[in-house]
């Protein structure tokens, strides 16, 4: 990437957020905001994806649409989704792929 990162505040999962008029509103994330601004409405089933690596980044060249399941899955870190990665772990620990995905949501074993 040629340009500089346009990085601004954070919230709690590291995205720079709004809330609609009141604290009660939805959390509107102004990278979302950016990228409408530029290319219109984000197609449902797509996210933006981060090229850089930064969340509270808002350069839009930095930014590229990507299927929810691939983007979900790691993308940029790696070719498994998420279900191929419970299906190594689960292989990999000898344990069921949904008590992966239950230590993964921290339904099980949250303490840890």
């Amino acid at each position: 990437m040629t340009s500089e990162c346009q990085i601004k505040g954070k919230s709690s999962r590291g995205y720079y957020a709004t809330t609609k008029r009141t604290k009660r509103g939805p959390t509107i994330y102004w990278h979302r905001i950016a990228w409408e601004a530029v290319h219109g409405p984000i197609p449902v089933g797509m996210d933006i994806h981060h090229r850089c690596g930064q969340r509270r980044c808002q350069n839009v060249a930095h930014m590229e649409l990507l299927p929810h399941d691939e983007h979900a899955g790691g993308a940029g870190h790696g070719k498994l989704s998420r279900r191929e990665a419970r299906e190594v772990r689960a292989e990999l620990y000898g344990i069921s792929i949904a008590l992966v995905s239950l230590i993964g949501n921290r339904k099980r074993w949250a303490s840890v």
